[in-house]
C-alpha cells in the first residue's frame, strides 16, 4: 500500500508539472465571402459568390511552450478553405497555408522547419497593396513576383533574426527530399525590413530551381499547381517602403521576376522578364470608413517565343472599408486592367488580354470586376 500510494503521489508531481509546461493554443481564423460581378470571362459577364476577396478565408491553430531561458517552442497549423463549398484549399492540403514548429530565443531568433512562407513574403509583399491591405484582385499579373503568396514551400527551414534598432532580416532554404537529383525541386530565399516609426522599408529575394523537373516527387519545395511558372529557374525580387503621415498612408514598390526556360521541359529556351511598378496609398476618412487605391505598370520582355517580344499591364483598384466593429468589416471594391502590346495571352481577336488575378482571361485587352464583400476575423 506505501508503494502504491508513493507511486500516485509521484504521478501527481509529474501531472501536475506537466499541466503547468502545457502549449498556450489559440484559434483564430478569417472568413470572407462576397458577389463579385466581373465584366468579361471568355468573353461572357459573370456574377459570382466567392470567397476570394480582401483576405483568403482560413482557419488556425498556433501555440507556445515556455522552454526557461527565453527560449520557447512554437508551431503553427493553418488551413485555407472555401466558405462557399467548404473545400479545403491549396490543393485539398489539410494544412496548407502553413505547418511548421521551431524554437524562439530572445537572444538567438527564431528557427523553423516545416511548410511555410518565403522571405520575400515576410519582408517585401506587406509594402504592396495586395498584401498590405487590399487583396487578391490587386495582385501584380499573374503574381509573378510571389507577392500575393501563391507559393508556399514544402520541406522548409528557415531563420528569422530579432529585431535590432528597427531592423530584422530572414533566410529560407527548401529541401527537394530527392535522391540523386538534389538541384531539382528546390527554392532558397533572404529578406530584410527596416521599421522605424512612420517609416517602413522591406526587400526580398526568392529563387526555384528546375521547378516540376521530376514527376516522381511527391512533395516538391515549391512547383505547380502553386507555382505561376514552371521554369529551369524562377528569381523574384522586390523592395518597397511606405509613409505615414497622420491618417494617411503612402507607399511604393518595384518588383521583378525571371523564368528561364519556361515550359514542362525545362529546355524551351522561352524567358519571361516581368517589372511591376505600383503606387498605393490608404486614407482613414472616419474612425469607420478606410479608402485604399493602388495602381501597377507591368511590363513582359519575352525571348525564344516566336511572334512576342513584350507585353505591357495597367492596372487600377479602389477600396472602401466600413468597420461594422473591430473584426468584422462591409467592403466594396473596383478594378481595372488593360493589356497592350504582345499577346502574352491572346485574346479572342489574337490581340493581347487582360487577366486580373483570380479570374479567367478576358476575350479582350481589358477587364473589370466590382465586388461586395463581407470580412469576419476571430
Amino acid at each position: 500500500m506505501k508503494k502504491v500510494l508513493a507511486s500516485s503521489a509521484i504521478m501527481v508531481a509529474c501531472t501536475a508539472n506537466f499541466a503547468s509546461a502545457q502549449t498556450n493554443v489559440i484559434i483564430y481564423g478569417v472568413l470572407d465571402e462576397g458577389i463579385t460581378y466581373s465584366t468579361n470571362q471568355k468573353g461572357n459577364t459573370n456574377v459570382q459568390l466567392t470567397s476570394v476577396g480582401v483576405q483568403a478565408s482560413r482557419l488556425g491553430f498556433k501555440g507556445s511552450e515556455d522552454l526557461g531561458g527565453g527560449l520557447k517552442t512554437i508551431f503553427i497549423l493553418e488551413t485555407g478553405f472555401d466558405p462557399g463549398t467548404g473545400a479545403l484549399g491549396q490543393g485539398g492540403k489539410l494544412f496548407g497555408r502553413q505547418a511548421f514548429v521551431g524554437l524562439q530565443s530572445t537572444q538567438w531568433g527564431t528557427l523553423t522547419a516545416g511548410r511555410q512562407y518565403d522571405p520575400l513574403v515576410g519582408n517585401f509583399a506587406p509594402l504592396t497593396s495586395n498584401a498590405g491591405f487590399t487583396g487578391i484582385y490587386f495582385t501584380h499579373p499573374f503574381d509573378n513576383d510571389n507577392a500575393a503568396n501563391t507559393i508556399r514551400f514544402n520541406n522548409a527551414v528557415k531563420y528569422a533574426s530579432n529585431t535590432y534598432g528597427g531592423f530584422s532580416s530572414s533566410v529560407m532554404y527548401a529541401f527537394s527530399n530527392q535522391s540523386g537529383a538534389f538541384g531539382n525541386d528546390r527554392a532558397w530565399g533572404a529578406g530584410a525590413k527596416y521599421e522605424n516609426g512612420p517609416l517602413k522599408l522591406g526587400v526580398g529575394y526568392l529563387e526555384l530551381d528546375n521547378g516540376g523537373a521530376s514527376t516522381t516527387n511527391p512533395n516538391p519545395a515549391g512547383t505547380a499547381p502553386d507555382a505561376p511558372v514552371t521554369a529551369s529557374r524562377a528569381r523574384m525580387y522586390g523592395l518597397g517602403g511606405s509613409y505615414q503621415i497622420g491618417p494617411a498612408l503612402l507607399g511604393a514598390a518595384w518588383s521583378g521576376s525571371r523564368y528561364n526556360n519556361v515550359g514542362p521541359t525545362l529546355t524551351s529556351g522561352i524567358n519571361n522578364n516581368f517589372n511591376n511598378y505600383e503606387l498605393n496609398a490608404r486614407y482613414l476618412v472616419a474612425p469607420t470608413l478606410m479608402l485604399s487605391f493602388a495602381y501597377t505598370y507591368t511590363t513582359v520582355d519575352i525571348s525564344g517565343r516566336p511572334g512576342v517580344t513584350n507585353s505591357k499591364f495597367n492596372q487600377f483598384g479602389v477600396l472602401a472599408d466600413y468597420f461594422l466593429s473591430k473584426r468584422t468589416t462591409l467592403y466594396t471594391e473596383g478594378v481595372f486592367q488593360r493589356a497592350g502590346g504582345d499577346p502574352f495571352i491572346a485574346g479572342g481577336n489574337g490581340g493581347p488580354a487582360a487577366q486580373i488575378q483570380g479570374l479567367s482571361a478576358s476575350s479582350t485587352n481589358s477587364q473589370a470586376l466590382i465586388r461586395v464583400g463581407m470580412r469576419h476575423s476571430f
